[in-house]
């Protein structure tokens, strides 16, 4: 006896009016937290990636930029730079609910929304979000590949690898343990199509980094742990941070379903090799350097696929998941309500507020001191970013010489139209002294301290080289080291035009976290004219009493302002 195509209509109606309902929820109160909430810093920077299109930029690759770009085009304002973001974190839930098969519609809402990763990432402009969706797309599409391995499936798989690695570049590991949950894919012809097919989509990025010095690379690999090693700091953070995004009450739930979970096919193979691979496999990472833990944000999908399909099968857990995902909902709810309105006013160290309340009102204060002149905030790249998105005026980042370099240094044509008028410098602390220094207080207690510079000169886009590395010197000595100064524009540069503003070279001497010796002065090249060529100089340094490993900066400074990143840091060797 066949059913009652009727019947089966209404079922199908059902079935999908629970999944509805659920992405109706998911999308208002997406929509209601952007409305209501100010931008976080890195969306402030993003946003600004939008305003300078590019293949790349320095730490990420460029599909937020485009996201934002599209968004603020439709609408320029907040909600703007956020729309693509909640629109794609709905479809990610989509694919999801999909992919899982279920129709248990309120363990997956209760499952949905008692993840911390998964509410952070529902409206937040930043490359997360891609990267969920493209994650979520990959598995679609890896699953239909299997099932027939059409070329047209492995053109699309193509494009979503493509859109993996253009969203994070972590976006490779999904790629990587799929790979290595089945590897027979490595003898199918269409599967290497589909690998063809991301590369040529991804090369415009590769030549990017090419042609750019691979900025990123150096980031990643180098420049982001600068500061001393603390396995126990950075493995216990991993810990806690994994337990906490993918928690605050169910993480253990999600790890367990996923370790336990027998496979039945390759697809559900490659979900657990992915879930688990990514917690390993930064685990592992933790033995090199600090990790973000939202970095394992792909195996949010395999987490939320396997649990659903194991606690289907699992009644008595179930009574146990329900409560303690209403108790993770709310207390999630309550940050989201949080964010908005401070009503626990809880202390700075616990709870940070500040990056959601630097907001127009706090951008409005420093616009009013700064009387339509240019700003130029001292080592933070959030504080300019934030200020030309509420504002719409001139504001750059000048990093000191020991950061890390920041997207700014690639945007040298900003500082340059700087040159020559009163300038606003801000500084987030009072320790370096500013000439008639004053300060902005904020309601919520922050302090802005500033100063002015007038006839503003400034050559931090000027890169410094020391030819003949590796450097290895005696303890105690007087050493003249060769010093080349290049030209970025196509024409001289002149160092004297403001005689007030003397510019000359320093260089500082790091042992590991301790400075042993600090902006020391080099020579004073206010007087020299810089070819398009170049120009060739010798710096005196005093090498240390000390024998050991040293990093060696040497920077160009200009009147009392910090000297900057002309060049990298180089290793040094004292015997």
């Amino acid at each position: 006896m066949t059913e009652n195509p009727t019947l089966l209509t209404e079922k199908r109606s059902e079935t999908n009016t629970g999944l509805w309902i659920i992405l109706g929820v998911w999308f208002g109160i997406n929509l209601l937290q952007t409305i209501f909430s100010g931008l976080m810093d890195d969306e402030a920077l993003f946003w600004l990636y939008g305003q300078h299109m590019a293949w790349g930029f320095y730490e990420h690759p460029p599909m937020v930029a485009w996201l934002i770009k599209g968004g603020y085009t439709l609408l320029p304002n907040a909600v703007g730079v956020r729309l693509f973001f909640i629109i794609s974190s709905t479809l990610s839930v989509y694919l999801i609910a999909r992919l899982a098969g279920t129709k248990n519609w309120w363990l997956f809402a209760a499952l949905l929304f008692s993840t911390l990763i998964g509410n952070a990432g529902g409206f937040l402009a930043a490359p997360d979000g891609p990267l969920l969706l493209f994650t979520a797309l990959f598995f679609f599409f890896y699953q239909r590949f299997l099932e027939e391995e059409k070329i047209p499936d492995a053109l699309w798989l193509g494009l979503v690898m493509a859109g993996l690695i253009y969203s994070k570049y972590n976006g490779i590991l999904v790629i990587f343990f799929t790979i290595l949950s089945n590897l027979k894919l490595v003898t199918r012809k269409r599967f290497y199509l589909a690998v063809i097919t991301g590369i040529i989509l991804f090369l415009p990025h590769i030549l990017w980094q090419f042609f750019n010095d691979f900025p990123t690379i150096r980031y990643h690999l180098v420049e982001r742990n600068i500061h001393e090693y603390d396995f126990f700091s950075y493995f216990g953070e991993y810990i806690a941070g994994q337990f906490g995004i993918y928690g605050p009450l169910l993480a253990f739930v999600f790890f367990w379903m996923t370790f336990a979970y027998k496979t039945e096919d390759l697809f559900e193979r490659s979900l657990k090799f992915t879930g688990i691979g990514f917690l390993l496999f930064f685990l592992l990472y933790t033995f090199r350097g600090r990790i973000e833990p939202n970095w394992t944000l792909p195996a949010f999908i395999p987490f939320m696929i396997l649990t659903l399909r194991s606690l289907v099968k699992r009644k008595g857990l179930r009574r146990v998941v329900y409560p303690l995902a209403v108790i993770s909902a709310l207390i999630i709810l309550g940050f989201r309500v949080y964010i908005i309105h401070d009503y626990l006013h809880l202390p700075k160290k616990l709870v940070n507020l500040r990056e959601f309340q630097r907001d127009r009102s706090w951008a409005d204060a420093i616009a009013e001191k700064a009387g339509g002149n240019p700003v130029l905030f001292l080592n933070s790249y959030q504080n300019p970013s934030k200020y030309i998105f509420y504002t719409d005026q001139p504001a750059f980042d000048l990093t000191e010489y020991d950061n890390h370099v920041t997207q700014f240094n690639y945007w040298p044509e900003m500082i340059n139209a700087f040159q020559g008028k009163t300038v606003m410098v801000v500084d987030n602390n009072a320790w370096r002294k500013m000439p008639d220094m004053q300060l902005i207080t904020f309601p919520n207690s922050d302090t802005l301290y500033y100063s002015f510079i007038h006839d503003f000169s400034s050559y931090t886009t000027i890169p410094l080289v020391i030819p003949g590395e590796p450097l290895r010197f005696p303890v105690g000595e007087v050493i003249d080291l060769p010093v080349r100064l290049l030209n970025p524009e196509k024409h001289p540069i002149r160092f004297d035009r403001n005689p007030d503003q003397r510019s000359s070279l320093v260089y500082s001497i790091l042992e590991e976290t301790e400075f042993v010796a600090r902006e020391k002065p080099g020579p004073d090249i206010t007087s020299v004219e810089l070819p398009v060529a170049g120009f060739d100089t010798v710096i005196r340094i005093l090498t240390p009493e000390t024998p050991g490993h040293y990093e060696l900066y040497v920077s160009l400074k200009t009147g009392w302002l910090p000297p900057g990143q002309n060049g990298q840091r180089q290793s040094m060797e004292i015997y």
